[in-house]
């Protein structure tokens, strides 16, 4: 009975231990570099993706340059997070622009502490030009001034994206 109980003290204490080390998935090529790496401490929302052949955010508006929406899979940074219930976030993807990100159907809601954290999403991003008219119309909206609302001179081009899948990583 005193070997019964030491044999599963030392299976429990087995599994115990390697329950609370951090699990790291490698995948290798036929020359053994790595190609891809999950940490198990990732966020999966949504569809389930992958890390692979993501592209970085900043490639974006080079890609919209020549066509108004693509299906993406990016990699970035969240800048800004909903406060409400994580429905939406967004994302720099240059010193001057961000990129509005929303959930597919909303589905799915990143935590709202995601602020500064990386991340990998899959979805479509879409560019849209908003008229001069149209955003004097939402300046005034906003309670703005008449001198204001008279320095908007410019279309303004939006990017926004419709994620699939979001992975933030751990």
């Amino acid at each position: 009975m005193k070997t019964l109980l030491n044999l599963f003290l030392i299976i429990f204490s087995f599994v115990y231990l390697s329950a609370c080390t951090s699990a790291t998935s490698t995948n290798k090529d036929e020359n053994n570099q790595i190609i891809s790496q999950t940490d198990t401490k990732d966020e999966k929302y949504g569809a389930e993706i992958t890390l692979e052949n993501a592209i970085a955010v900043t490639e974006i508006p080079a890609i919209l340059a020549k066509q108004d929406s693509a299906e993406l899979k990016v990699i970035g940074k969240i800048g800004e997070c909903c406060q409400k219930k994580g429905c939406w976030m967004k994302v720099p993807i240059s010193e001057t622009q961000e990129m509005f990100v929303r959930f597919q159907d909303y589905g799915f809601f990143v935590p709202m502490d995601s602020e500064g954290k990386e991340i990998v999403m899959e979805g479509k991003v879409k560019k849209e030009i908003i008229p001069v008219a149209q955003l004097r119309h939402y300046a005034e909206d906003a309670g703005k001034t008449k001198e204001e609302i008279e320095k908007i001179t410019e279309d303004e081009v939006k990017i926004s994206f419709m994620a699939t899948g979001v992975i933030i990583k751990g």
